[in-house]
């Protein structure tokens, strides 16, 4: 028998995780994911500056963070869980960029 997504509308999310580094730690947060349902787009997982503690960087759909980041705190050996998803500016002016030819000037000044 296999389970299909129902309708829910699935975003992009980047969560920070910060865990032990021991065998199965990474297997354990992982599995949360598939048990969810919830496609991984991106994983990384490497030693942090502290001994003993590692850092998965993993990018996933999924339609909020918040329930699965509840349930990632509650792994032991899970340390903490931060949502960094980059947002979208709200304003298209700020999300246009700025013109500038090589010389400096812009189109309206040189057209004067």
């Amino acid at each position: 028998m296999t389970t299909t997504r129902t309708a829910t509308q699935y975003t992009q999310h980047t969560l920070l995780v910060l865990l032990q580094d021991k065998p199965g730690a990474l297997h354990r947060a992982v599995t949360l994911f598939r048990r969810r349902e919830y496609n991984i787009a991106s994983l990384n997982v490497e030693r942090s500056e502290v001994a003993g503690i590692s850092r998965m960087t993993v990018g996933l759909e999924a339609p909020s963070p918040h329930q699965v980041m509840k349930e990632l705190e509650r792994l032991v050996d899970v340390l903490s869980v931060r949502d960094v998803t980059r947002r979208e500016p709200q304003s298209a002016a700020v999300a246009e960029p700025a013109r500038a030819q090589a010389d400096g000037c812009s189109g309206e000044e040189q057209a004067a």
